[in-house]
């Protein structure tokens, strides 16, 4: 027990330390939006991640490692990272430069747009492939031990994303408006070019 907890702990670390642009929508939500639709953004990206867990867990890891699989949702993630990252880019800020204020979004909308994003992203449904596999081969058939392990991961993630959230939101009445139009656009060209990325793997594995 204390094995598979210690190990689902470590996972947790993995996932939460690399700069992705999930990190960079988290922070530029928590500043722009406020830390509840940061949070709600993050209840979106969790809920996804179980979802993944679940649906590996219980028998479609073999359709989710084929190409018929990967290549739609490769394009279609990539296009999708590609508009967010375009819109973050474009739109106008919201701040006035003596009164830097919140513009919230509706929770709904923040948590969607979580789910949907970090769903769209095929290198998390990957992870998550190896990394049940990975359970499943260690723990063998000691179900509770896989569930302490993937629950510790994820509660891990949680509480790291919700910290970095809360930072971000701390910090903000420090920040000028450039610096948070810096840190929006920096979210928008993570975004954008990761959407790149995930669109062309999409196209060349059509090909191959």
């Amino acid at each position: 027990m204390f094995a598979a907890g210690l190990q689902g702990f470590i996972l947790g670390l993995i996932l939460s330390i690399p700069v992705s642009p999930i990190f960079f929508l988290l922070i530029s939500t928590s500043i722009e939006k406020g830390f509840k639709n940061a949070l709600a953004l993050e209840s979106g990206i969790i809920t996804s991640d179980i979802l993944c867990i679940f649906i590996i867990y219980f028998g479609l890891a073999d359709f989710i490692s084929r190409p018929i699989f990967q290549i739609p949702v490769y394009i279609a993630g990539g296009v999708f990272l590609i508009i967010i990252g375009l819109i973050n880019l474009i739109k106008k800020s919201n701040f006035d430069y003596g009164d830097i204020q919140v513009v919230p979004q509706p929770l709904t909308s923040a948590f969607l747009k979580g789910f949907v994003l970090n769903l769209s992203n095929p290198a998390v449904t990957i992870f998550w492939l190896g990394a049940v596999s990975i359970a499943l081969t260690q723990f063998k058939s000691t179900e509770y031990a896989v569930g302490i392990y993937f629950s510790f991961a994820i509660s891990t993630v949680l509480l790291f994303d919700i910290f970095k959230a809360w930072m971000a939101d701390y910090i903000r009445k420090w920040l000028t408006q450039k610096q948070i139009a810096v840190i929006s656009k920096t979210s928008g060209i993570a975004m954008g070019l990761f959407g790149i990325y995930l669109f062309t793997k999409g196209v060349n594995l059509y090909y191959e």
